[in-house]
């Protein structure tokens, strides 16, 4: 039984070498060239229209890429269409699908949070208010107030309520707010701000500075001005630990109040 496995073993082998005469050869004879060896290779997106940036890119810091010797290598990654819908109406900068938007529910200014009192009211009926949420915005958008709902703010005290950057950790734009000193709004007391644009694909985080009441014998809505923003995740302690994704069932303590600069451009655009 041995033996005639030696001899598959040796036919088999013998047939390989034949079949690959050519190739085998090829790899003996082959030579390592430095000139040809790349340690990192660099894709970069781009858009088809982005042609004047391109030319730009590769006659300044690009060029130093481009030599053979260079052991870095870029390149363009460009799609085979170009997208025919303009980018500030697109769902992300990096696709061709269009940001739909809720035209009954487009609003020039809105608020992202109303107040529904009830009109019976006991210990048992109080529902828990989350301290913070996430959000994107879908469209450029200027902040002109932040809110706090009124029933849930400690006596005889100023809080502090701010949108951060959630990955550079930067201020944006922050606001006190009192009993005494702000306006109220459908339940939340706002203050003003000094006006202030995010851009398009922008997310932020809103949260409060400091303790308020958890939970109030009331109701919410939440507004989204017709997709202008998406809602992402609600925070529950004031150190933001714990979070959850969004659900409209969910209430919340805060609320911005938004200004949309383009709202009229928006209708005509969505319905040609």
């Amino acid at each position: 039984m041995l033996f005639y496995f030696k001899s598959f073993l040796c036919i088999f082998i013998a047939v390989v070498i034949t079949f690959y005469h050519e190739d085998l050869s090829r790899l003996r004879n082959w030579t390592f060239s430095g000139r040809e060896r790349t340690i990192l290779a660099i894709g970069i997106l781009s858009a088809r229209e982005n042609f004047e940036l391109r030319q730009a890119a590769r006659l300044s810091w690009l060029q130093k890429y481009s030599s053979r010797n260079s052991d870095v290598k870029a390149w363009f990654i460009v799609g085979n269409n170009s997208c025919e819908i303009p980018p500030e109406y697109r769902l992300n900068e990096y696709g061709c699908e269009k940001w739909k938007v809720n035209l009954s529910g487009l609003q020039e200014k809105f608020f992202t949070a109303n107040e529904i009192r009830t009109d019976n009211c006991s210990s048992n009926l109080e529902k828990h208010f989350y301290g913070g949420f996430s959000f994107q915005v879908n469209y450029p958008v200027v902040v002109t107030q932040l809110g706090i709902l009124s029933l849930l703010l400690l006596q005889n005290s100023e809080t502090n309520v701010a949108i951060m950057d959630p990955q550079s950790k930067e201020i944006i734009v922050q606001a006190s707010v009192s009993l005494n000193k702000s306006s109220v709004v459908h339940g939340y007391l706002y203050a003003d701000v000094d006006p202030i644009l995010l851009p398009k694909n922008f997310e932020g985080m809103i949260l409060v500075e400091g303790y308020l009441k958890d939970k109030a014998c009331l109701d919410i809505v939440w507004n989204d001005g017709g997709g202008i923003i998406t809602f992402k995740r609600v925070y529950s302690t004031p150190e933001h630990l714990d979070c959850k994704v969004f659900s409209s069932e969910v209430k919340i303590a805060l609320s911005i109040r938004f200004f949309v600069p383009g709202c009229t451009s928006i209708m005509i655009f969505h319905i040609s």
